[in-house]
């Protein structure tokens, strides 16, 4: 009877001991996963982050290219206008303020490029760091 109870007891504990390993298994996967999903998250938001900043630097990159391409225009025509009339008829001081603002823009946008090239820099060489912990209950073991 002592022998019968005794293998009872070392059963109930074999059965409690597979139980608090299968909990603590569960719990190292729920919260890996949820570190996953904490880092996928963190890269989700970066990417965007990225992508506005990248859409910001193409709008202004288009709109310096196309300025600079009027300024271009300007210049050819005002070559080619030059032969053909005077130079009295022709605004220079327009024509140095918009070479001043296109120049202007033009250091900008380089600016823009080199900080948006940091900032990536940046965000692939400065991963996050995760610790895992697990928040197991007490479990007691009664005999």
């Amino acid at each position: 009877m002592n022998q019968r109870h005794d293998e009872e007891i070392h059963l109930e504990k074999s059965i409690a001991q597979r139980k608090l390993q299968e909990a603590v298994q569960e719990a190292q996967l729920q919260s890996e996963k949820i570190r996953l999903e904490s880092i996928n998250q963190v890269i989700r938001e970066r990417d965007a982050i990225c992508e506005e900043k990248l859409a910001a630097q193409k709008t202004l990159y288009n709109r310096l290219l196309e300025e600079q391409a009027r300024r271009l225009r300007a210049e050819q025509a005002l070559q080619a206008n030059e032969s053909l009339m005077s130079i009295e008829h022709i605004d220079m001081a327009e024509v140095k303020g918009r070479l001043a603002r296109v120049e202007y823009e033009h250091r900008e946008l380089k600016q823009l490029i080199i900080d948006l090239r940091s900032d990536l820099s940046t965000i692939f060489t400065e991963q996050p760091k995760y610790k895992s912990t697990i928040n197991i209950p007490n479990f007691v073991v009664r005999p």
